[in-house]
């Protein structure tokens, strides 16, 4: 036996190896769900980029330390054939900015906002750069040349954990992508997936030679909410209210319902994954009322003007009354408190209807038909020379259930419930004493 040989059989040497061996065998001895350990940091996610070439990643993903994301929403307005105004030409756009992390996202759908072909350019007179002619045009020539190349402004559907959806415009961001060996939960590797603003492809090439993320989706549930808002009422009774209705809650921007409850340590808060400001209402006394202005239910020239033509609107509620509006941008964009119902003119037809062919009516489990009343606000655009509206977005408080014979109940707003002020990280609800 040599005396490297004897060397490794040294106690010392015989006792390291004992030790590496049992590390080795803690390493074959640790649990699977190493995957599950790495993503309860909930700012890391377990999901799947679905790429829009086909492929689909599976892994945990993550932004950088320290950054989020920074959405700029747009707005939805409703320009196609039948809208009764060409909104863009009068609505200015909003420019609020939501910042968020995955923690608190549900999915991420991607689409085409723009799409055209360009080529590059050379400008022929650089020195002419600052001159402008006559008319005020510059006067700096420029000469496209080559293959066009294909560039894309993606927009972004943010779907959060609470409900909430926003559209806009993403700014772009790393997303770090870390794929799993599914058998025994270690690391494989980490990729880097840029979500861009814009997409911008080679001469001759087309757009399906982008190739860029169309949807995340999670595959676990993240946060519920980032911020759960206490509230402090003025002189209203929320506990009244609990055990019926409750207090219903749609956010001011968005215009979406979101939970408002009484938590384990007594306090009421509104979750709202945004953290916007709120619309309020309840039932109270058998009645439903909202928290609204109250210059906003007066009658004035502008409310008649809103109510003229919110009752020109043919859609699926044939009966609507106007109950209060809020007003911005010297009556470019009107809120409007509403009440909505669908009413039944010929019963008989439409339970016949209803049970043979089927869709358009519904049926109870009693197998009468149903109709409801329901509050809602609705958010127009409107063209103030002429008074025309275009209906941009809706969200309903309540939808309540109603006999056809029955006469619509009456809903209108309390004081109670208005103003609702955001400060300090809370809300404030009705007025100082």
């Amino acid at each position: 036996m040599n005396r490297k040989t004897k060397i490794g059989l040294l106690p010392a040497t015989q006792s390291a190896c004992s030790g590496f061996g049992l590390l080795v065998a803690l390493l074959v001895l640790l649990p699977t769900d190493l995957f599950a350990q790495e993503t309860k940091n909930t700012l890391k996610r377990h999901a799947i980029l679905h790429m829009s070439d086909g492929e689909q990643r599976e892994g945990i993903i993550e932004l950088s330390r320290g950054t989020e994301f920074h959405l700029t929403n747009l707005k939805r307005n409703d320009t196609g054939d039948s809208a009764p105004v060409e909104s863009e030409k009068f609505s200015a756009k909003k420019s609020k900015i939501y910042t968020f992390n995955f923690n608190v996202v549900k999915a991420m759908k991607f689409a085409p906002l723009s799409e055209q072909y360009l080529k590059k350019f050379k400008v022929l007179n650089v020195s002419f750069q600052d001159e402008v002619d006559d008319d005020g045009k510059t006067m700096v020539k420029k000469v496209r040349f080559g293959l066009p190349y294909p560039v894309i402004k993606p927009k972004c559907t943010v779907v959060f954990n609470s409900g909430e959806v926003v559209t806009g415009i993403l700014n772009t961001r790393v997303v770090y992508l870390t794929t799993v060996d599914p058998d025994t939960g270690f690391k494989i590797k980490t990729t880097k997936v840029i979500v861009k603003s814009k997409y911008s492809g080679e001469p001759g090439q087309s757009y399906d030679d982008l190739v860029r993320v169309k949807h995340i989706q999670m595959l676990d549930e993240g946060d519920q909410f980032t911020r759960n808002m206490p509230i402090e009422f003025g002189s209203f009774d929320f506990d009244a209210v609990a055990d019926k209705s409750g207090l219903c809650a749609l956010t001011q921007d968005t215009l979406t319902k979101v939970r408002v409850q009484k938590d384990a340590d007594g306090t009421v808060r509104v979750h709202s994954t945004l953290g916007e400001n709120v619309f309020l209402a309840a039932e109270v006394n058998g009645r439903w009322v909202a928290g609204w202005p109250a210059e906003g239910t007066k009658r004035t020239e502008l409310f008649k003007s809103v109510e003229k033509e919110f009752l020109k609107v043919l859609d699926y509620y044939n009966e609507r009354k106007l109950l209060g509006i809020i007003s911005k941008k010297n009556g470019r964009e009107i809120t409007a408190l509403v009440r909505l119902r669908r009413d039944i003119p010929d019963p008989e037809f439409a339970l016949a209807w209803a049970k043979s062919v089927g869709g358009g009516f519904e049926l109870g489990a009693d197998g009468k038909l149903l109709e409801y009343y329901r509050m809602s606000i609705l958010k127009f655009v409107r063209d103030p020379k002429t008074g025309q509206m275009s209906l941009e977005d809706r969200g309903t408080f309540s939808r309540t259930r109603i006999d056809l014979e029955e006469k619509t109940p009456e809903m209108g707003t309390s004081p109670e419930l208005w103003p609702v002020v955001m400060k300090g990280g809370k809300l404030i609800v009705g007025p100082k004493e």
